[in-house]
C-alpha cells in the first residue's frame, strides 16, 4: 500500500477574528506577578530573551499545544521555545526583525520594536522590575499573563510603554492589552500581531497576522514594520479562535485508515494532545512521501506508539529533505514515553536528509525523555557531511534543571546505512544566563544505544557495501557512535563497519567524549559487546583511525567501562612513520591538571593487521596530560600482526 500525502503543521492563525475595544481597565501584575527566572543574553536589557517561563496549562497556537513561553525585551512572546535564541541585535530574534521575519516564529507581538527596560541599566535588577508573569484561576479556565513594564524605545528616554499578553485555557483566545502608553520622542516602527512556524517569503493567511492601521481592528497577512502611533491607553485587542475545538486522543488508530498518513497523525497530536494512551498501527508495506511536523505534546502526555509489528516494514521518505523538521524524518520535540518500532526512513531521491530521527528539547525546561525508536533502518545520503542515522541533542536549549536534558531515550535494533556518521548523543555542559550567571547543565542521562538480545546486533554501516559511512569529506570526522557530555550511557550490541575517512582528521569507531563540568558526575557507563571493523583512512599526510576512544572528566564518581568489544581490520595509508595512524582503543583525560575519574579496559579483543601501512599503530594507546584518571587494564587479548618496518612502531 502506497500513501503519498505531503502534510504540513495545521495552521490555525487564519481562523482568528479581531475586536479592538477601548476603555479597558489595565491591572498590573508587577505586585504578585513571578519575575522572570534567567536570561539568554546574561544581564543585557537590550535585545535579550529569556529562558522558558511555564504558561501553566495546555494553550493551542498555530495548530499545537504550547505550555512554556519566552520574554524578549523586544515587546513580543515567543512560543518556539526549542529555538537556539540568540537575541542580539540583528540576529535571531533581536530588534532587527519588526515585520516577522523568518527568525522570529511562532510569535505573539503587542509591541514588537527596540525597546529597552527603563533606563536601559544592564542589570538583573533592571530586568526583574520590567518583565513578570502569572498564571490565574483554577481549571479549566485559568489565564496566564506576560507584563512588560515601564518600557522604553531605544535612544528615546521617557517613553513609558505598559503592555500585556493574555493566554485563556480552553477557549484559546489572546488578548493584547494596553495601559499607560506614553509615546517616544522618536515615532516608532513597530509590529504588532501574530506569526506561525512556517513563515516564508510572502506569507499566506495561516502564516502572519498583523495589525494595518493603527488602533483599529484590521488585520491580514501583510507584513507591517510602519506603525508609528503607540496604541491607545486602557485599550485592549483581541483574537478569538474559530477553529475546531480539540479533542484530546486516546486510543488505537491504524495507518492510513484513522488517519492518511504519519504526518497526518503528528498533527492531530499535536493539535489535540492526549487523555490516554494512543498506539498507531501502521500499515506494512506503506510508503508515505511527506514532511511530518515536530512531534510536540506540550508539558504532558500519555504514551505515544507508532509500529508495524509485522511483514515489510513502512518507509517514510521525507519529501523535501525534513525541511519541516530541521532536517529531520521524525522529530521529537522536548515529548515523552514516544515508541517509533518497526518503521524505517529513507532519504527521498534527489533530496538531502539530516537526520534520521532526531530528539530534542523543547525549553531549557522540558527534554525529550523516555522514548524508544527500534527496529527501524535508517538510508541517507552520505555525501551530505551533516547526515546522521540517529540523534539526541541538548546543545539548542542548553537544560536548567533535570527535566531540560534528553535522557533514559533508547535506540534499539536500528541500522544507519549511507550516511556520513551514524549515531550522536550531543549533550550540554555549561551555559550562562542572567540571574543564576554560569550553570553546570545537567547531563544527558541513562541514554541507550542497545539490541533486543546479546547477539542481536544494531548495524552501523551497511555490511554488504564499501565505504558505507564518512568519505566525502577531507575536513569533517566520520563516527560509527559519538557520545558527548553524558551520564550513565550504554552503548553495546553494535557493529561498526565500513566507514571511510579521506581527510587528515580522526576517524572513531565509537568515540565516548565526557567533557562535563568537573562537579558534575558522569556516573558509570558502558560500553561492552561491540564490534568495530573495517575502518580506513585513505590520506596519506594523516589520518588516524581509532577502534573505540574514550575521554572522561574530572570526578571520582565517572567510571567508563569498555569491556567485552571486538576490534579489528582497521588501516590508515599515513606515510609519516612516528605518526600513530591505527589505534584499537584509545584512553584519553579531560586536560586539567588532575583527574580523579575511572576507567575500566576489560576483556576486549584488539587484532591488528594493517596492510602496506608506514605509520605506527598499537592496540592500546592512552594519552594522558593529568595525574589520574585511574586506568585499569585486565584480561584483554592484543595481538598486533603488522609486518616488521625499518621506522615505524607498532605495538599491542
Amino acid at each position: 500500500m502506497c500513501a503519498v500525502q505531503i502534510t504540513l503543521a495545521q495552521q490555525g492563525l487564519s481562523t482568528y477574528t479581531v475586536a479592538r475595544n477601548t476603555g479597558v481597565a489595565f491591572t498590573s501584575i508587577s505586585i504578585g506577578g513571578t519575575v522572570v527566572p534567567s536570561w539568554r543574553n546574561a544581564t543585557s536589557t537590550d535585545d535579550n530573551l529569556s529562558t522558558a517561563v511555564p504558561i501553566g496549562f495546555n494553550f493551542l497556537y498555530d495548530g499545537v499545544q504550547v505550555c512554556e513561553a519566552n520574554f524578549s525585551t523586544n515587546g513580543f512572546l515567543n512560543l518556539l521555545t526549542s529555538t537556539n535564541l540568540t537575541g542580539t541585535g540583528t540576529g535571531a530574534y533581536g530588534y532587527g526583525n519588526p515585520a516577522f521575519s523568518t527568525s522570529t516564529l511562532r510569535v505573539i507581538a503587542p509591541f514588537y520594536d527596540d525597546l529597552i527596560t527603563q533606563g536601559n541599566p544592564g542589570t538583573i535588577a533592571g530586568l526583574n522590575t520590567a518583565m513578570f508573569y502569572q498564571t490565574t484561576g483554577s481549571a479549566p479556565n485559568r489565564v496566564f499573563t506576560a507584563e512588560w513594564k515601564n518600557m522604553e524605545s531605544f535612544g528615546n528616554a521617557g517613553a513609558d510603554l505598559n503592555f500585556q499578553v493574555k493566554l485563556f485555557e480552553g477557549s484559546n483566545k489572546i488578548s493584547l492589552l494596553y495601559g499607560t502608553m506614553t509615546a517616544p520622542v522618536s515615532s516608532p516602527t513597530y509590529s504588532l500581531g501574530l506569526n506561525s512556524i512556517t513563515l516564508s517569503g510572502a506569507p499566506a493567511a495561516g502564516m502572519l497576522f498583523t495589525q494595518q492601521t493603527v488602533n483599529t481592528s484590521s488585520f491580514s497577512n501583510t507584513p507591517q514594520n510602519v506603525l508609528n502611533v503607540v496604541p491607545s491607553t486602557n485599550s485592549e485587542i483581541t483574537f478569538t479562535y474559530n477553529g475546531a475545538t480539540p479533542v484530546a486522543l486516546s486510543g488505537v488508530f491504524t495507518i492510513p485508515g484513522s488517519y492518511a498518513s504519519i504526518g497526518a497523525a503528528v498533527n492531530a497530536l499535536n493539535y489535540n494532545g492526549t487523555s490516554g494512551a494512543c498506539t498507531f498501527n501502521v500499515t506494512p508495506g506503506s510508503i508515505f512521501i511527506e514532511d511530518p511536523a515536530p512531534i510536540q505534546t506540550a508539558c504532558g502526555s500519555a504514551a505515544i506508539t507508532f509500529q508495524c509489528l509485522t511483514g515489510t516494514r513502512p518507509v517514510l521518505r521525507p519529501a523535501a529533505g525534513g525541511i519541516n523538521t530541521s532536517g529531520s524524518g521524525i522529530r521529537i520535540m522536548g515529548g515523552d514515553n514516544i515508541t517509533f518500532n518497526g518503521i524505517d526512513i529513507t532519504v527521498n531521491a534527489g533530496n538531502t536528509l539530516n537526520f534520521g530521527f532526531l530528539l530534542s528539547q523543547n525549553s531549557n525546561t522540558n527534554g525529550a525523555q523516555s522514548n524508544v525508536i527500534q527496529n527501524s533502518v535508517v538510508t541517507l545520503n552520505r555525501t551530505n557531511i551533516n547526515s546522521i542515522g540517529f540523534i539526541t541533542s541538548s546543545v539548542l536549549t542548553p537544560a536548567t534543571v533535570a527535566a531540560g536534558a534528553n535522557s533514559n531515550n533508547i535506540f534499539r535494533n536500528v541500522n544507519v546505512k549511507n550516511s556520513y556518521r551514524g549515531v550522536l548523543f550531543n549533550g550540554a555542559t555549561t551555559v550562562t544566563y542572567g540571574g543564576p550567571g554560569a550553570i553546570n547543565c545537567p547531563p544527558d542521562n541513562g541514554n541507550q544505544l542497545t539490541s533486543s538480545a546479546c547477539g542481536t546486533y544494531n548495524l552501523i554501516g551497511d555490511p554488504a557495501t564499501p565505504n558505507d559511512l564518512g568519505g566525502s569529506s577531507a575536513t569533517v570526522n566520520p563516527f560509527g557512535v559519538a557520545a558527548f557530555s553524558q551520564a550513565t550511557l550504554t552503548v553495546a550490541n553494535t557493529k561498526v563497519q565500513n566507514m571511510t575517512s579521506t581527510g587528515t582528521i580522526y576517524e572513531d569507531g565509537i568515540y565516548i567524549s565526557n567533557f562535563l563540568p568537573a562537579a558534575v558526575s558522569g556516573g558509570i557507563s558502558n560500553i561492552f559487546n561491540n564490534q568495530v571493523n573495517t575502518l580506513r583512512a585513505t590520506n596519506t599526510a594523516g589520518g588516524t583511525v581509532t577502534g573505540i576512544s574514550i575521554n572522561n572528566n574530572n570526578n571520582a564518581g565517572s567510571v567508563i567501562r569498555t569491556y567485552n568489544n571486538f576490534i579489528g581490520d582497521l588501516n590508515s595509508a599515513n606515510v609519516t612513520p612516528a605518526f600513530r595512524g591505527v589505534v584499537g582503543i584509545g584512553v584519553q583525560d579531560e586536560g586539567t591538571t588532575s583527574n580523579a575519574s575511572s576507567m575500566e579496559i576489560w576483556h576486549n579483543s584488539v587484532s591488528l593487521s594493517p596492510s602496506s601501512i608506514s605509520c605506527s599503530n598499537t592496540c592500546l594507546l592512552t594519552l594522558l596530560t593529568t595525574t589520574g584518571p585511574v586506568i585499569t587494564v585486565k584480561n584483554n587479548i592484543f595481538a598486533n600482526f603488522t609486518s616488521a618496518q625499518a621506522t615505524a612502531k607498532h605495538y599491542c
